[in-house]
């Protein structure tokens, strides 16, 4: 009858660690924040600006960091006043950032945003014409 209770008792505290177990996993997944992505425009022209919006849901202040296709946008400015940015990657914080690019390409420009608290986000911009269509001076004399 001993052993019996012994067996009980093992069984009994197993199913406690493991309700424990996923309890914890339950916090991590619940804890974390998520990104999303929008734009001002899906379609922009070469030589146009368009604004990125990155909104951080369930994190404040979060660290992101912002990559683009530079053979397709440049990167102009931003509305977080610590962002830094050129060469395909923009690092802000913020719970809601403002990047603007330039359209210098033609083609399907992906914008992603990522962080380290926080899920992954990404867009696609379409770019029409390039930097160079937009000379109107060709055939005057």
């Amino acid at each position: 009858m001993e052993e019996n209770m012994k067996n009980k008792i093992k069984i009994t505290l197993s199913a406690c660690l493991g309700c424990v177990v996923l309890m914890l996993g339950a916090l991590n997944v619940s804890a974390a924040g998520a990104l999303s992505i929008a734009v001002s425009s899906g379609t922009v022209k070469a030589g146009d600006t368009v604004t990125v919006t990155i909104y951080a849901k369930d994190a404040n202040n979060t660290d992101v960091n912002i990559t683009y296709d530079t053979s397709k946008l440049e990167y102009v400015s931003s509305s977080a006043s610590s962002a830094t940015g050129g060469g395909g990657t923009v690092k802000a914080s913020g719970s809601t950032i403002d990047i603007k690019f330039k359209a210098v390409g033609s083609g399907d420009a992906y914008v992603k945003a990522e962080g380290a608290a926080v899920t992954a986000a990404g867009t696609h911009i379409n770019v029409s014409g390039s930097a160079a269509s937009t000379d109107t001076s060709a055939g005057t004399a």
